[in-house]
Parts: structure tokens; sequence; C-alpha cells
């Protein structure tokens, strides 16, 4: 799960030159697969914001729900449980 996660990433990043519209249609298409492979509900807007913010290097807080998601994306049961694994307690 962490490679999809590495892949998604990276391929977002790799289309941010298509127009608008075209990445919309890209992220909607992400959000349906996320939900048919993995059942991890992440909006398409929730991914436009993620990638804005790897662009700009500076992030507004996502919402709770939306850090939970993307921890269980990357295999982790929530976000808590990923920044422990990251920073420890």
């Amino acid at each position: 799960m962490k490679r999809d996660l590495r892949f998604l990433i990276v391929e977002l990043g790799r289309r941010h030159s298509l127009l608008k519209e075209e990445i919309e249609v890209d992220f909607e298409k992400v959000s349906e697969k996320l939900m048919e492979k993995y059942h991890i509900n992440l909006a398409a807007s929730s991914l436009h914001r993620l990638l804005h913010a790897m662009k700009l290097k500076s992030i507004e807080k996502p919402k709770r729900k939306t850090l939970d998601r993307l921890s269980i994306l990357a295999g982790f049961q929530n976000w808590e449980e990923l920044q422990r694994a990251f920073w420890g307690e």
C-alpha cells in the first residue's frame, strides 16, 4: 500500500501541467480507484489540495478525516499511529 501511495503522488505530480479540467477528472478517477481497491473514500478535492500543497511546499492543515484516510492508505490505522511510526512518542 505504501508503494501505491508513492505512485499516486508521483503520478499526480507528473500530471500537474495538464489543464485544470483534465486534472479534476483524474482526481475523480483516482478517488474512485481508491474506493474500489482499498475501500477508502478520499474526495477528489482532498487529492487536489494535497497536490497543491506539494507544489507550494506549504499546506493548510487538512481535516482530521482526510489525515486518517491518508494514513490508512499508507498502511496505518489512523493519523496518530502514522505520527508515532515517524516521530515516536
